[in-house]
């Protein structure tokens, strides 16, 4: 496949390099030079400026095209090479290191994660045709674009805000694409936009179905040497000839129609700027991301990025950007490429044939430099990440540059990285591991990282399921993205519990600290809210001040109501991460609930900790006074005094429950119990719904009860503006009737009088309760014949088997109820 392209390089025609790869088996117009490039050996390696100024592009992250491309490939060699023999080294540079590290015997190929699920799915054959159709042009726009004069580019700038004020705008002629389900603009000049048209129509051309793609090899050969001009077969330069050439394996019209598109192949392969990427290709990548409405713009620019220079003198003097990407969500690709290559036999297809992984990486890393602009949350919590994750052999991560001239086995065990660029900074971990790793096409990079770095992994997870989750726009990879999330899950966060857990058994005051707000985040209620307490109920505990605030560089604040940060404590930090984790989920427990538990449930350091949270509330002398007042019926009319003043809805219906519950036990009796709830239905507004209810079961289970000021309110609560309240008031007010009615149905099928058991039959009949259906059976076993009748057709209207069971229970607590043999029958009609 590469000879077909150095053939070309070394001066040989188009016709002339077809036949050979005619000869060789290989298929397609133009296969040597236009769909075959050297891949680079290694992703591209990415930066950002050390130093920030005031001004929005120092603010960029940027791809760098080729710095520390070497260093990393000598590093990678030197850790290996005393393993490895002279061809398995050769490997190394030519082909997969990955299978050379593994041959090595210093990376397992075991893998807990199965990574063929996790495989990104193919897309369907991307056509450029199809690709342009998707794009919308919109009017052109004057934009600014940044660059620094010549003069200024030569000199030496000892800070950035030095170099920053160099760097000037120019105004623009730009041509703006969308594209369709998408808000995203696409932007190139006007001036590079033509020079793309170019290629757009040489690739267009090149991709036309064609009679000549589907001759057998031989008879493509035979086109090939008649076509060549420097071969002896050769017919000539006229279109005629060539034609007559083509035509002798289909008709004229598909031979002319043939040699277009093998011109057209002929022009885009010598064309020097074939491999641009057009705006199409940037949809594709897009289209790719876990969110693509995240990038707001992209920029193909022509140019360099102006912030080379200062890059190149602060940290890499081959420092050359291939993209940026700033918190606005602006993408800025400089001279971005697609390549071209051979993928399968007996079909040309240029579309589908092409390869856009350089770009995807690119646009991979730099969506995810996106992702934590946007998320300073997880953001914050992968900078924790970097102080406590798994450590790992060091033949499993890649060397710092200053380790870069030892071997794997003198260097100490460490944290995972991907490759050494990730060290540079957090933005670039993130970026790196999320961009490179967590959404690489080969499912493989993230299993590595979910196995190595359980931690970080957990973090990143969290934030692209986000991201997945308020996606907008086509995303075509969301079903195995979301596989990748649940794995994440489901295997790295187990293992980043127990790493977690370790840090605050065995690590630093820092490592523990970050520990405790990581464990917050992704602990689990049956296990870490212990874990948490038992942090905080530890006297050591108030010793360790480091503070999440200043580990998370200022991306976390806790929400802790100690005074100021100079009293907080790794105790407070454990208490506000139990709380955290128990207010997760539907029924998560309020923070003042918990507060309050502790302080009734809990000893020593965590009571105390959580009665002066309590203090420092709002409500705090009211929360305070309760949380200490348990089961105590003395204390009543204190929780009834405080119960409208209490904000915190779960903490009102603690003390709410407690009132009722000292109440029932109390010797106040029932009356008294409903006197709190009708005073609670007046005065809190919060509680009515819930005091309603209570009072309504109490009442419906004893009709007597609600005799008085009970039914009085009731009845005028029936007409309250709450319609929910209001139509809770009027179903008790029915049910109480209609229990009074059923009552004194039961009542009257008792009598003595006749006439008197006939109505209580048939105003049992209007209701349909299980409690009438002992007695309805009851007047089955002793009435005469007409109310039997009609015992029995009230009886109907249940399921036999509750009238089954009622029976054997009547005969087993009375011998002497004699049922008939036919009282199915009799039932059931």
């Amino acid at each position: 496949m590469v000879g077909g392209i150095e053939a070309f390089k070394e001066g040989k025609g188009f016709y002339e390099t077809l036949e050979q790869m005619n000869q060789a088996g290989l298929i397609g117009a133009g296969t040597g030079g236009l769909l075959m490039s050297v891949a680079p050996l290694e992703k591209p390696l990415y930066s950002k400026p050390e130093k920030a100024g005031a001004t929005r592009q120092s603010k960029e992250t940027s791809i760098d095209l080729s710095s520390e491309l070497s260093l990393s490939a000598r590093a990678k060699m030197m850790e290996i090479e005393s393993a490895l023999s002279a061809g398995r080294r050769k490997l190394l540079v030519d082909g997969s290191d990955d299978l050379a590290v593994a041959d090595a015997g210093l990376g397992s190929r075991r893998r807990k994660i199965p990574v063929d699920e996790l495989e990104y799915q193919p897309r369907e054959t991307l056509k450029l045709t199809d690709l342009s159709r998707q794009l919308i042009r919109e009017p052109n726009q004057t934009r600014l674009r940044l660059f620094v004069p010549e003069e200024a580019s030569k000199k030496t700038y000892s800070s950035y805000e030095e170099f920053a004020p160099q760097i000037k705008g120019r105004h623009v002629d730009t041509r703006i694409y969308k594209f369709k389900g998408s808000k995203t603009e696409i932007e190139v000049s006007e001036s590079y936009a033509v020079k793309l048209d170019q290629i757009r129509i040489l690739r267009h051309n090149a991709a036309a179905p064609n009679a000549y793609d589907q001759l057998p090899s031989y008879q493509r050969s035979q086109v090939s040497r008649a076509l060549d001009p420097k071969g002896p077969e050769f017919v000539g330069g006229s279109q005629a000839a060539q034609v007559e050439a083509l035509a002798k394996f289909m008709t004229e019209a598909e031979a002319r129609q043939s040699l277009m598109v093998l011109r057209a192949r002929d022009e885009l392969m010598r064309n020097p700027e074939n491999s641009k990427a057009l705006p199409e290709d940037i949809l594709v990548v897009l289209q790719e991301l876990p969110n693509p409405s995240l990038v707001k713009r992209v920029v193909i620019d022509e140019g360099v990025n102006p912030n080379d220079i200062w890059t190149r003198q602060s940290y890499d003097p081959d420092f050359v950007s291939a993209a940026t990407a700033s918190p606005d969500g602006e993408i800025t690709f400089y001279k971005p490429t697609i390549d071209f290559f051979k993928v399968g036999a007996d079909k040309v297809n240029l579309d589908g044939n092409l390869s856009r992984a350089e770009l995807r990486g690119y646009a991979n890393h730099e969506w995810s430099h996106l992702g934590h602009f946007s998320d300073p949350l997880n953001f914050g919590l992968f900078k924790l990440a970097e102080h406590v994750d798994a450590v790992v052999p060091s033949g499993k991560t890649a060397a710092t540059l200053e380790d870069a001239h030892k071997t794997a086995l003198e260097r100490p065990p460490d944290q995972y990285f991907m490759r050494t660029y990730a060290r540079r900074n957090s933005e670039e971990n993130w970026a790196v591991h999320m961009g490179e790793s967590f959404l690489a096409p080969e499912s493989h990079l993230f299993a590595d990282l979910a196995e190595r770095a359980p931690v970080r992994t957990t973090v990143l997870g969290r934030s692209i399921n986000a991201k997945s989750t308020n996606s907008q726009g086509n995303n075509v990879h969301g079903e195995s993205i979301a596989k990748r999330t649940e794995a994440a899950n489901r295997t790295a966060m187990p293992a980043a519990q127990k790493v977690l857990e370790q840090r605050i058994a065995t690590g630093s005051d820092a490592q523990k600290v970050a520990a405790v707000e990581l464990l917050g985040h992704m602990g689990s209620k049956e296990r870490h809210i212990r874990t948490l307490l038992d942090v905080a109920d530890s006297p050591e505990s108030l010793l360790i001040k480091d503070n999440v605030e200043t580990l998370s560089g200022g991306y976390i604040r806790r929400s802790s109501l100690v005074k100021s940060i100079n009293e907080s404590s790794l105790a407070d930090a454990a208490l506000d991460n139990a709380i955290r984790i128990a207010g997760n989920g539907m029924k998560g427990e309020s923070e003042v609930a918990f507060l309050i538990r502790q302080v009734r449930e809990s000893k020593g350091q965590v009571r105390d900790l959580s009665l002066e949270r309590l203090r420092r509330m709002d409500d705090g002398f009211d929360l305070a006074r309760y949380a200490t007042m348990a089961g105590d019926a003395d204390n009543l009319p204190a929780m009834m005094d405080m119960l409208p003043s209490i904000r915190d809805r779960q903490a009102q219906n603690m003390v709410f429950d407690e009132i009722m519950a000292l109440g029932a036990k109390g010797e106040y009796g029932d009356g008294f119990v409903n006197s709190i709830l009708i005073d609670t239905i007046k005065r809190v507004p919060s509680l009515r719904i819930k005091a309603t209810n209570v009072l309504g079961d109490r009442l419906a289970r004893d009709p007597d009860m609600a005799i008085g000021e009970p039914e009085k309110l009731l009845r005028l609560w029936r007409g309250h503006s709450d319609e929910q309240f209001a139509s809770r008031a009027r179903k008790i007010v029915d049910t109480i009737e209609a229990r009074r009615e059923m009552i004194r149905a039961v009542e009257m099928m008792d009598s003595p009088d006749g006439a008197k058991r006939l109505s209580g039959i048939d105003m049992a009949t209007k209701h349909h309760d299980r409690s009438l259906i002992a007695p309805l059976l009851k007047v089955v076993a002793s009435g005469n014949a007409d109310e039997v009748a009609l015992a029995a057709r009230a009886l109907r209207d249940y399921e036999w088997q509750m009238v089954k069971h009622e029976a054997g229970v009547m005969q087993s607590e009375n011998p002497e109820i004699k049922f008939d043999a036919n009282l199915r029958y009799l039932i059931q009609g």
